[in-house]
């Protein structure tokens, strides 16, 4: 092989490596958040305990590190299915997706609803939205009042079960 062959082959090599560094690039990624995307108030939470030294902790009002949003809505009536949307955000403002979270037996988000006096309602089907960060929950409301919904999950990112919870009403 002469010089230029060398050279030729040379720079294919490199052209072809360069090639696949930036498809690998292109490739989908995992999880976009950290775990500093879901810290709440740092006053109020307690991310570590030493075990060797265990002690009652006080438990104060914090904002936690990801808030459950309903759409806005007109108001379910009792005894017919009602589907909410509600979109979780993390305290930076991201939305939380599918991708950013543990799957469950194929569940990513757990909804949890409690009728006006806290007796349980069972969720008839929940899973992602539409949009990116959205999540729909269909239940049928027993009684008028305002529904306490709350949204059990794990994030990617911290390995660790995290709870949000909204409000939402039914009404004649």
């Amino acid at each position: 092989m002469n010089e230029t062959g060398a050279w030729r082959q040379s720079l294919l090599i490199t052209l072809g490596a360069c090639a696949l560094f930036g498809a690998y690039f292109l490739l989908p990624a995992g999880p976009r958040l950290s775990p500093m995307d879901f810290l709440g108030d740092l006053r109020a939470v307690l991310q570590f305990c030493d075990p060797a030294n265990p002690r009652p902790l006080p438990a104060t009002a914090g904002r936690p590190g990801v808030s459950l949003v309903p759409d806005l809505a007109p108001a379910g009536s009792p005894g017919r299915v009602q589907t909410f949307s509600f979109a979780l955000i993390t305290i930076s403002g991201k939305p939380v997706t599918a991708v950013d979270l543990v799957s469950h037996a194929g569940v990513e988000v757990k909804f949890i609803v409690n009728d006006p006096a806290g007796i349980l309602v069972p969720v008839i089907s929940s899973g992602p939205g539409a949009a990116q960060g959205r999540w729909t929950a269909a239940f049928i409301p027993t009684r008028t009042g305002t529904y306490r919904v709350r949204a059990r999950f794990t994030p990617v990112a911290t390995q660790s079960e995290m709870e949000a919870s909204c409000l939402v009403s039914a009404a004649p």
